[in-house]
């Protein structure tokens, strides 16, 4: 995939943040965080009031009034908890705004353990948010133990990075061609205009709200008039680049059941057709792994002490491949373009990854 084609889809999904949020809300906004590991971990550290592990218990919402639909806060109660700093109760509420990408607040689970950075909140005690190290444990034990330890986990001293290349497959460019065939400019519409546009049996495409990062769904009305409904999956839980795929439903009509909290509405395929692939990126996907490679040009966010999100230069640092050292290094795959690579710790990057090796 060439790197305008990535560019344009990266340029894309942020629209798609961007016109997902209700009208004149403004988004969450994180303070930058240091990208070198152990300053993230220790500035993490010093400004939390409590850090602990902990399993959601129960989650109750708060709403901006008795009588109001629109949710303000979450309170959740976590017990089976492990105190790693501060005083935590052995059964804990911590407040999070709602998690709506807006108010930054944590999306938790229950029966879900967690790693918890809360700072004190007066008068309800410890918060926590998404700009926090606050992630599912599961993911977080090499973080987990550094804490339990009290020592910082090895930075990584290389890195290889993997080259990837493919067709390009997604509802940003199936849906232009679905609606407008050649032409050079064919936007998604809005909730209002798209409404009018279904109504009147216009063609038009749109993006459907989805909560979660397995997939996103597109809809509208073709140039010949049928309804259709656009799959594409796994959309963010792809693993690395060149993983997507479509899929298409013809549609006897489309249900649009509108957002009370004002977002983009649910939208039903009513009497679909059989499901079929449009494209798939995964049938023209190449990949390779390059040499070792220095870690001068990685600019790293560590949200996860063992899996961290970099920025790589095009061009490889140089190395000498006989004076390098290797162990520990990060294995690198591009994730929604370059220069954005999604990394993971391994014990030495002299050693040829699987292909199929999974952060």
């Amino acid at each position: 995939m060439g790197f305008m084609h990535m560019g344009l889809r990266i340029a894309a999904l942020l629209v798609v943040g961007f016109l997902a949020w209700p009208s004149g809300a403004l988004a969450c906004s994180c303070e930058q965080q240091p990208n070198e590991l152990h300053e993230a971990l220790r500035s993490a550290r010093e400004k939390a009031a409590a850090i602990f592990v902990g399993r959601v218990a129960a989650i109750e919402p708060v709403y901006q009034s008795p009588d109001s639909k629109r949710l303000r806060l979450h309170r959740v109660t976590f017990e089976d908890i492990e105190v790693l700093k501060g005083k935590v109760a052995p059964r804990q509420v911590v407040t999070t705004y709602r998690p709506d990408g807006i108010a930054c607040g944590y999306l938790f689970e229950v029966g879900v353990e967690y790693l918890v950075y809360a700072r004190a909140d007066e008068p309800s005690g410890l918060e926590t948010s998404m700009c926090s190290r606050t992630q599912p444990a599961r993911r977080a034990s090499v973080e987990i133990d550094s804490l339990r330890i009290g020592a910082p986990p090895l930075r990584p001293v290389a890195l290889r990075r993997k080259r990837v290349s493919c067709t390009e497959c997604d509802v940003f460019s199936v849906a232009p061609a679905l609606v407008c065939g050649g032409a050079e400019r064919c936007d998604s519409s809005g909730v209002r205009e798209a409404a009018k546009a279904l109504h009147e049996g216009r063609p038009f495409w749109a993006l459907e709200r989805r909560h979660g990062h397995g997939e996103i769904k597109a809809y509208g009305v073709a140039l010949d008039g049928r309804m259709f409904e656009l799959v594409q999956q796994p959309y963010f839980g792809a693993e690395e680049d060149c993983m997507q795929r479509v899929l298409r439903r013809w549609c006897e009509r489309l249900s649009v059941e509108p957002d009370p909290q004002g977002w983009r509405p649910a939208v039903t395929c009513v009497g679909p057709a059989s499901e079929e692939f449009v494209c798939d990126e995964t049938t023209t996907r190449r990949s390779s792994w390059g040499p070792v490679e220095s870690m001068l040009g990685a600019r790293c966010d560590w949200d996860r002490a063992d899996a961290p999100f970099c920025s790589l230069d095009e061009e490889p640092a140089s190395s000498d491949p006989g004076g390098q050292a290797t162990s520990p290094g990060l294995l690198c795959v591009p994730f929604m373009g370059p220069p954005r690579h999604r990394c993971w710790l391994v014990p030495d990057v002299a050693i040829t990854p699987p292909d199929k090796a999974d952060p």
